[in-house]
């Protein structure tokens, strides 16, 4: 069963995903502009209320997850389920993200910029999500193919690139033309970028109509549509090694200043060759990616790359024992070699959910899209969010300076042992790219087919003879 998609529409789509990705940028900037370094402006609130809001509004978003996802799944309007939350989450984020630059006291702290920047900050992020999350679920909903799911997939992961470029010049937008103009700019891109699903996609007419499951589909219980979700075992072992997987990806985001400066020995302004290069990296890894998996199956995709990439972790131990003058040329090669290989676990991870989610659908006849965006979001976010931890014990206890270097440099062990964790937990994936289980899984998952299609939230023991779901 193919989508009726065409190339222009897949563009768009493809468009409103970046609009998540200008804003998240733009939150480097904004602690900037709030918190700017000793001699370079006047801090607006503490850094350390700074941190405990930033933090307060992920917990926030990873809680909400799931909620935004059973909202929109239940909603029913002229426009469609999606549409409506993304168009009113785009324009919500844009005018917070522009007003957030504006604060009522210039002059320094004050209590004042600090309820300011609060709700202004939970508000943007909060709307974020009613925007986006809503944005990913039409994914699998205007397009049942494999091959097609991979294609929307890649041409986004090509506008991430040139996102990603578009993001750099944040920083000297910055400092030539200054906090508000820059948070304005990009506010008004990000909603620009947003509208590209609300113009292209008319869900009346590109969401796919499927054998056996309404097109809008009986509301679904909040805590029943949880409890299935969080049964199906195939689900929380893709959720996992993604969610893993990106954690070391975070983690090493996190560690790249301290590499740049204390192990290389460069200047911050040079983070944008290292940004260059891993945007390069991705840029040649899309339409590779993209090749390969429409020869090979999307879980072996998944685990190669993950695994090709602890391995190149582990080298990255070696990096104390390189002389100086190619410290910054190895830490430039492995930018934009993990950036390659990192493309290809993005390629693939959106339509391996895509398939989740359709085999759900198949047999429960529930469209639950969001909620299960919503789900993996809320372990997404729990999972990832440790990366301020695993930094913070690795820099308090073994150092993150020039001088004790030893926590900057763990990160890369680390990391390798969180990607071969996530290599480990995939091989448990058991769903081909045709709607049917791998050689050797049927007989293992028969009891997750039939307790779906009796739509039972508890276990049931394997038994009887294997139903198929397509």
């Amino acid at each position: 069963m193919k989508g009726n998609l065409r190339n222009w529409q897949i563009v768009m789509y493809g468009l409103g995903g970046e609009a998540y990705m200008i804003v998240f940028a733009l939150t480097t900037w904004i602690m900037y502009g709030y918190c700017p370094p000793e001699g370079r402006g006047v801090a607006l609130v503490p850094l350390a209320t700074f941190s405990v809001v930033t933090t307060l509004a992920r917990i926030l978003e990873a809680i909400l997850n799931p909620v935004v996802g059973i909202i929109s799944d239940n909603t029913r309007t002229r426009w469609g389920r999606r549409i409506p939350f993304i168009f009113v989450g785009a324009l919500v984020m844009a005018v917070s993200a522009v007003m957030i630059s504006r604060p009522p006291v210039e002059a320094g702290v004050d209590r004042l910029n600090v309820i300011y920047f609060s709700v202004l900050y939970i508000i943007m992020t909060i709307s974020s999500l009613v925007m986006f999350q809503p944005m990913l679920a039409l994914g699998p909903e205007i397009t049942a193919d494999s091959n097609e799911r991979v294609k929307v997939t890649s041409v986004a992961l090509f506008m991430g690139v040139v996102t990603g470029l578009v993001n750099l010049t944040q920083g000297p937008i910055f400092e030539k033309l200054g906090f508000a103009n820059m948070t304005m700019i990009f506010g008004i891109l990000a909603f620009i970028l947003a509208m590209g699903p609300v113009i292209s996609i008319n869900e009346k007419r590109d969401v796919i109509k499927r054998e056996y499951v309404e097109n809008n589909g009986r509301k679904i219980s909040f805590v029943k549509g949880i409890k299935s979700i969080l049964g199906n075992r195939i689900f929380i072992i893709f959720t996992l090694a993604n969610s893993i997987q990106m954690l070391s990806f975070i983690t090493l985001t996190a560690v790249a200043p301290y590499l740049l400066t204390e192990i290389a020995g460069k200047r911050p302004a040079d983070a944008a060759i290292l940004g260059f290069f891993s945007i390069t990296g991705m840029f040649f890894g899309i339409p590779l990616a993209n090749l390969i998996t429409r020869k090979i199956c999307k879980k072996k995709v998944f685990a190669w790359s993950v695994l090709v990439n602890a391995v190149f972790f582990g080298l990255m131990g070696l990096l104390p024992f390189i002389p100086k003058p190619y410290v910054f040329p190895v830490i430039l090669g492995f930018a934009f070699i993990f950036s390659f290989f990192f493309m290809f676990t993005n390629t693939v991870k959106n339509p391996m959910l895509a398939d989740i989610i359709l085999f759900d659908s198949y047999l429960t006849g529930e469209r639950k899209e969001a909620l299960y965006i919503g789900t993996h979001g809320l372990i997404f976010r729990t999972i990832d969010s440790t990366n301020i931890a695993i930094t913070g014990v690795l820099f308090s206890w073994f150092g993150y300076s020039a001088d004790k270097p030893l926590g900057i440099l763990l990160v890369f062990p680390v990391c390798a042992f969180l990607n071969l964790l996530s290599y480990l937990i995939i091989r448990g994936y058991p769903l081909d790219d045709r709607g049917g289980f791998l050689k050797g899984y049927e007989e293992k998952y028969r009891y997750l087919v039939e307790r779906l299609k009796r739509g039972q939230t508890a276990a049931a023991p394997p038994g009887g003879s294997t139903p198929r779901y397509t």
